[in-house]
């Protein structure tokens, strides 16, 4: 075979073979939040994380995950569908050790087959590799069971700042009125005792 053959075949990057199989649910949690000085609104901003299994690569093992971070839902988080050519503020990152930013990316809230809540994601990254082994254009997709963690205000996060748990729920319900039917939990110490003025509200879904 000529040289310049030999030298124009490249081995196929381990990371093209991996089926980035999801680590139990995805993750969804929101958060009320404003900044004026960096011109953020306020504005009731959701994330979901995607974990997946370890991956072989380089002789180790290594957790990643599918970060979506700042999107907005409007009233409802129960069907919802975003990706990197929709207007706004979001963004989608893929971390292993690093994050990496993802060169466009999709989200979409739908059921599975069972009628459970589900999110299909797809996402293309760049990714720069660990020791001079780049993988370009790699891609992410699948679906994964979607599961809500709960929705919060940080008292730093808006203002003016809530000064209770009942003031905190009356400001996330200008945004998500579901937030009527979540249960409060309270912060606690190290000891497990409550927090008396925790800097942070956080409601979750009621328990079945």
């Amino acid at each position: 075979m000529p040289l310049r053959n030999l030298l124009g075949r490249r081995r196929r990057h381990p990371l093209r073979d991996v089926a980035f199989a999801p680590k139990g649910s995805a993750r969804l949690s929101g958060a009320v939040f404003e900044n004026a000085r960096t011109g953020v609104p306020r504005n009731l901003y959701w994330s979901i994380s995607i974990p997946f299994a370890p991956i072989a690569y380089l002789g180790a093992e290594w957790d990643s995950a599918l970060l979506f971070e700042w999107l907005t839902f409007g009233r409802t988080a129960g069907a919802f569908a975003a990706g990197s050519a929709s207007p706004g503020v979001a963004t989608c990152a893929w971390r292993m050790d690093r994050h990496t930013p993802t060169s466009r990316w999709s989200l979409k809230a739908t059921k599975s087959a069972a009628g459970r809540p589900q999110v299909v994601y797809d996402a293309v990254v760049d990714f720069p590799g660990f020791d001079r082994d780049p993988c370009a254009d790699l891609r992410i997709a699948g679906a994964a069971p979607l599961e809500t963690f709960g929705v919060s205000v940080s008292r730093d996060g808006v203002f003016p700042k809530p000064s209770d748990a009942d003031e905190a729920r009356a400001l996330i319900a200008g945004y998500f009125p579901a937030i009527a039917a979540y249960d409060y939990a309270p912060a606690e110490d190290e000891g497990g005792w409550p927090i008396a003025n925790p800097d942070r509200f956080l409601f979750v879904p009621p328990s079945a």
